[in-house]
């Protein structure tokens, strides 16, 4: 009764549906992951450490007296402002998560658009394996976004 139902585009000689593997295409999931999560931690990174080399070692690190550490102008807005660059450093990962997710998600629409609707699974189909890697692109996203700097605050 129910192979009555189906469409004869999706149905075998035999009547019954035929069952196409989605292709994991592991390479394309690693590659999109690496170049997110590498490249979003690219810039801050240089950033930081610029300041921690450039400023924060030299004029409050090295200081030699402990006492001149906190009367120096120099060395205490070196120490005040190390959380300020830790945040600025931060947003600038969100900031480009957000635009490196957004870059490869047009660049998969130029491939396939995508469709609203249920996407057949059973016959080949690149909206379907585009789809899989779209899903799985934004799922670093949207847990750096949700869970924030301290995921083990988060419910």
């Amino acid at each position: 009764m129910l192979d009555e139902i189906k469409p004869p585009d999706m149905c075998d000689s035999d009547g019954e549906v035929a069952k196409e593997e989605i292709k994991l295409q592991f390479h394309w999931y690693l590659s999109i992951f690496f170049v997110i999560y590498y490249c979003s931690y690219l810039i801050p990174g240089i950033v930081f450490m610029e300041y921690v080399i450039l400023v924060f070692i030299p004029l409050f690190l090295r200081v030699d007296n402990l006492f001149v550490v906190f009367t120096n102008l120099d060395s205490l807005l070196a120490f005040l402002a190390l959380p300020l660059v830790l945040i600025l450093s931060y947003l600038i990962h969100l900031f480009l998560v957000g635009l490196l997710s957004r870059i490869i998600w047009r660049h998969t629409e130029k491939i396939s658009p995508s469709k609203d609707g249920i996407i057949p699974r059973n016959i080949p189909s690149k909206t379907a394996n585009l789809y899989h890697i779209r899903s799985f692109m934004i799922k670093y996203g949207k847990n750096a976004f949700m869970k924030g700097i301290f995921p083990w605050l988060a419910n």
